[in-house]
C-alpha cells in the first residue's frame, strides 16, 4: 500500500510559516465549512490518521493528538512524520512523502478542530508500506477507540487481508474513509473500493473533477483536493494536491 501522493504526485509547495490561508482557503466554502461549524467542531470524535505519522509538536495539530499513537514502521511509540535526509525540496529521490500525514492531520483539524487524531504511522517517508502492516493499525484503531479511520493511500491490488478489517470497523461502528487514486482512471484503488468503505475522489474550486482524479462507479464522494493548505514539517504550512487531500475533508465531516 502507498500513498497515492507519493508516486507518481509526489511533491508538495512550500507555503512558510503564515497560518493565515490555512484557515481562508476556497475548500471551506466549497463545503460550507462556516454554517456546519455551528453546528459542531467535532467534539467527542477519534479520527485514526494511518500515514506516514504526524509532527507530534506542531504549533497547530499537537493538543490534538490522542495519548494512543503508534510507529507501525520503526515499532515504537512515537510516529514522528520528519525527513530523513537533509535534502527535502521534492527532488524525486528521497523523502518524497514526508510531511503526507502531517499536511492530512491539518485538514483533519481544520475541518474538526475539536476531533482528537490519532496518529498511526504505516508509510515510511517515501510512502510505502504494505498490507499487513495496514491492517494491524486498522485493528489498533479500533481498540483504541476510533470513530473514523483516514486512509489516504492505496494499492491497486484487491487485498481478502484488508476487505475483512475493514469490514471489521465497519461492524464496530467506525467509518472507514479512503482515497481513490491520482491516476485519472477507472482502476480501483483498495481499499477505497472495499463495499465498507467510502471512496473519495478530488475537485477543484468550480467542483470539477481534479484532472489527475479516479472517477467511475466506485467513487462514493468528492471534495477538494487541488493545492490545499495545511500543516507541514517543521512547525509551517505547505500546498499539496490529490484525493488524499480530499479524503479527510470527508473523514473531518464524519467527526462532525
Amino acid at each position: 500500500a502507498h500513498a497515492p501522493e507519493a508516486n507518481p504526485r509526489g511533491t508538495s509547495r512550500w507555503g512558510g510559516l503564515d497560518a493565515t490561508p490555512y484557515a481562508s482557503q476556497y475548500a471551506e466554502g466549497l463545503i460550507n465549512l462556516n454554517q456546519a461549524s455551528g453546528i459542531s467542531r467535532g467534539a467527542g470524535s477519534v479520527v485514526a490518521i494511518l500515514d506516514t505519522g504526524a509532527q507530534l509538536d506542531h504549533p497547530a495539530l499537537a493538543s490534538s493528538f490522542t495519548l494512543a499513537q503508534y510507529d507501525f514502521i520503526d515499532n515504537d511509540n512515537v510516529p514522528d512524520d520528519i525527513f530523513s535526509f537533509v535534502d527535502s525540496n521534492g527532488n524525486g529521490l528521497i523523502d518524497e512523502a514526508t510531511g503526507h500525514g502531517t499536511h492530512v492531520a491539518g485538514i483533519v483539524h481544520l475541518v474538526a478542530p475539536e476531533a482528537k487524531i490519532m496518529p498511526l504511522r504505516v508509510l515510511d517517508s517515501n510512502g510505502n508500506g504494505d498490507v499487513f502492516v495496514l491492517a494491524e493499525a486498522i485493528i489498533y484503531a479500533i481498540q483504541n477507540g476510533a470513530n473514523v479511520i483516514n486512509l489516504s493511500l492505496g494499492t491497486p491490488d484487491n487485498s481478502n487481508l484488508l476487505k475483512d478489517v475493514v469490514r471489521e470497523a465497519t461492524r464496530n461502528n467506525v467509518v472507514v474513509v479512503a482515497a481513490a487514486g491520482n491516476l485519472n482512471s477507472k482502476e480501483s484503488q483498495y481499499p477505497a473500493a472495499d463495499n465498507c468503505a467510502l471512496s473519495v475522489t478530488s475537485v477543484g474550486p468550480l467542483g470539477i473533477k481534479s484532472d489527475f482524479a479516479n472517477f467511475g462507479g466506485k467513487i462514493d464522494f468528492a471534495a477538494p483536493g487541488e493545492s490545499i493548505y495545511s500543516t507541514f514539517p517543521r512547525d509551517g504550512y505547505a500546498y499539496w494536491s490529490g484525493t488524499s487531500m480530499s479524503t479527510p475533508f470527508v473523514a473531518g465531516q464524519v467527526a462532525l
